[in-house]
């Protein structure tokens, strides 16, 4: 037969046969035993040291779960200071990622205003390709023709190029100037732009000459002319080359930075011997 629930009417005999037997051996022992003064005591003995047992049992296991709940209480602590440090670190994340917002909006600015200078810087060469058109067209002509350069271009001379340094604007004169002082030196635009920038700043808060951006937008545009004419190189190792005629023109037009010599309107005076001291500073702490 197999435990579990009886399924045949034999199965169902046995254990009641089972239960009687079982009935007549506890009312045998009852019936001889229930007056003998050992049986009782032994009984009674068993009672108390099964109640102790019992009672063991309950210390133990009430001993086993403090310790659980200890432990458990502990883990939850732990659990709990987890969870209060993710949330400090993704507060924290929030607020960096909301200033590299902030600075990719700044960012953005900036490149947009570097742009807007650029573009500016296109329009002054386009007055200074005029101005030098009608020196041109105003100078007698020359006894002996002009130098012919490649593909039948006029070839730069100083003199020329001196002309076209007195029709520069004034913030690109100044740039040229910062140039002619740098050569030979390592330029490194991120110094040079903030130098150029507080030196000829006048604190005012237009919305261009006020921007630090303005400044070193001229400074980029200025280089870029020298460079595409083929006067101004950066060598690898960032030292700034100033090539001829270039250079010889610009040390007879800047061999003394006097402002109202070079043309200066009088309120770029005071800004022009700035950027000029400015420069001397810088040159001499290095």
């Amino acid at each position: 037969m197999e435990l579990g629930t009886p399924n045949s009417k034999r199965e169902w005999w046995y254990l009641i046969a089972i239960i009687m037997l079982c009935e007549l051996i506890f009312l045998h022992l009852v019936y001889t035993k229930g007056y003998d003064q050992d049986a009782q005591r032994a009984w009674e003995f068993g009672h108390v040291l099964i109640a102790i047992v019992l009672a063991v049992i309950a210390m133990v296991y009430t001993l086993y779960q403090g310790i659980t709940q200890q432990s458990t209480a502990q883990n939850l602590t732990a659990n709990v200071e987890s969870l209060n440090n993710v949330v400090r670190t993704v507060s924290t994340s929030t607020d960096r990622l909301s200033g590299g917002m902030a600075d990719f909006q700044k960012l953005a600015g900036q490149l947009e205003t570097l742009g807007t200078g650029i573009l500016d810087q296109g329009r002054h060469l386009a007055a200074i390709s005029s101005k030098i058109d009608k020196m041109a067209a105003d100078q007698e002509p020359k006894a002996t023709p002009p130098v012919q350069g490649q593909q039948g271009q006029v070839a730069l001379d100083k003199e020329t190029i001196k002309a076209w340094l007195r029709a520069l604007p004034i913030f690109s004169t100044d740039a040229a100037y910062l140039f002619w002082r740098f050569a030979g030196k390592k330029y490194e635009f991120t110094k040079l732009a903030h130098l150029f920038y507080t030196s000829l700043t006048d604190g005012s808060t237009d919305k261009w000459t006020g921007d630090p951006g303005y400044y070193a937008g001229i400074l980029s545009g200025t280089r870029g002319i020298f460079s595409s004419m083929g006067q101004i190189t950066l060598r690898n190792d960032g030292m700034l080359i100033v090539k001829e005629p270039l250079k010889s023109a610009m040390d007879e037009y800047f061999k003394d930075p006097n402002p109202e010599e070079l043309g200066f309107p009088q309120k770029h005076h005071e800004l022009f011997n700035k950027l000029v001291a400015a420069v001397d500073k810088y040159l001499a702490a290095r």
